[in-house]
């Protein structure tokens, strides 16, 4: 994952890092309010599978991440070897995490 790719989805708003998570060959079939909703759907529906991959990176690396982009990028290396992203865009889901709080996303996996 290059920096540049990580820095690209973290400036986008969270509403386009939705849209972005519908797989290209579906997102024509959606219009733009469709395709986020659909893109949420999605987020929703694969969380706790990513919550086992991330959560366990993150706590290991988070004192060596050096800033938001850093953390896109070591979050979205990691999603990419995931089955479940050769459809959804990993950076995008990345993006969606760090921006939400990945201290909150992961601190939810050790109360459980």
């Amino acid at each position: 994952m290059k920096a540049i790719d990580a820095e690209y989805y973290y400036s986008l708003d969270e509403e386009e890092l939705y849209r972005l998570l519908v797989p290209d060959g579906q997102s024509q079939l959606y219009s733009k309010g469709g395709a986020i909703e659909f893109g949420k759907t999605l987020y929703l529906r694969n969380v706790e599978r990513v919550r086992q991959i991330v959560c366990p990176l993150y706590l290991k690396n988070k004192s060596r991440a050096q800033n938001a982009i850093a953390l896109v990028a070591l979050i979205a290396g990691a999603l990419i070897d995931a089955a479940i992203f050769k459809k959804i865009p990993a950076c995008a889901f990345a993006a969606l995490l760090v921006k939400a709080g990945l201290e909150e996303f992961c601190e939810y996996a050790t109360r459980e």
